[in-house]
């Protein structure tokens, strides 16, 4: 017909084609859901570590700062002091002598091992958001089609 296409002598289509396109936009948002989680959950746990960091750097400097005679008095069997005891910390922290002279030679390092942002780990998350609810919705549309099927 001049190259005009008639409506009503379309071929069928799969009737379901909308509810798939539907399950596939929903699953896109579904896998940026799972990043934007996984990415507020790590960066929660960097702040985590940042904090317990810091609480650790107070510590040993509050140490650091005091006289060795007093320190060497108050070591357990184990060699170790427990600042607690001078009011350094607020709860029991286990300090050796050699790691007090780390800290006032200035080498002990306080930085944290984890990122702030990790992509890589937070593409898998989404990915895994993305497949898995792709899956469950290509699933919930086979048991309608068979449901229809039997009925």
């Amino acid at each position: 017909m001049n190259g005009i296409e008639d409506p009503l002598n379309r071929p069928a289509s799969f009737p379901y084609k909308k509810w798939l396109l539907r399950g596939f936009r929903f699953s896109i948002i579904v896998g940026g859901a799972f990043a934007v989680k996984d990415a507020i959950e790590r960066y929660s746990d960097y702040q985590a570590s940042v904090r317990s960091n810091i609480e650790n750097r107070l510590d040993y400097e509050c140490a650091a700062r005091l006289d060795d005679p007093s320190l060497l008095a108050a070591r357990n069997e184990f060699g170790n002091i427990n600042v607690r005891k001078f009011f350094c910390s607020d709860r029991d922290f286990f300090v050796s002598m050699p790691e007090i002279a780390d800290v006032r030679a200035g080498k002990m390092d306080f930085s944290t091992s984890l990122p702030a942002f990790d992509l890589v780990n937070t593409v898998v998350a989404s990915v895994f958001g993305f497949l898995a609810s792709i899956t469950i919705s290509a699933a919930a549309l086979m048991i309608v089609v068979v449901v229809r099927w039997v009925w």
